[in-house]
């Protein structure tokens, strides 16, 4: 019996906690939930020893140069403040939520925390960055693609 957590676990831990998804391929999975500000797109990529949970984006925005240092010290700030996730910007300009767990042992029980460790965040964490870029006069929308 494996103990590392299979794509196939993975998918039906998500349908016994009720969430549809779509698989990108054998090792990802795109699905996604409705937080208390708006919804929130999740992919789930994973392989032999970590599964990542992206909240991708949790905001994206058009950054100008001279922006970016009080983006990026506002970024850490957040992410000192922060256990189990991270907070990153991409090469496309979105900020993203990222919680890593290891897929040895992994199961329900941790899908579903990390789950509810990525929701609280989103719905913190996405607040206090909505008020620090309006703040620097930035402009920033939603890109949600997930099922409902």
């Amino acid at each position: 019996m494996s103990l590392v957590c299979t794509p196939h676990k993975l998918r039906g831990y998500l349908e016994a906690y009720g969430w549809k998804y779509d698989c990108i391929g054998e090792f990802s999975i795109v699905t996604g939930w409705q937080g208390d500000s708006r919804e929130y797109p999740l992919m789930v990529t994973m392989n032999n020893t970590v599964i990542d949970f992206i909240v991708n984006p949790l905001i994206y925005f058009e950054l100008e140069w001279q922006e970016w240092p009080e983006i990026l010290c506002f970024i850490m700030e957040l992410n000192e403040d922060m256990s189990l996730a991270k907070l990153s910007i991409n090469d496309s300009g979105a900020i993203v939520l990222t919680a890593s767990a290891l897929s040895l042992n992994f199961g329900y029980a941790q899908l579903s925390q990390y789950l509810e460790i990525l929701g609280h965040y989103s719905d913190v964490i996405y607040q206090e960055l909505l008020v620090k870029l309006q703040e620097c006069g930035l402009l920033f929308h939603h890109r949600s693609k997930f099922l409902t």
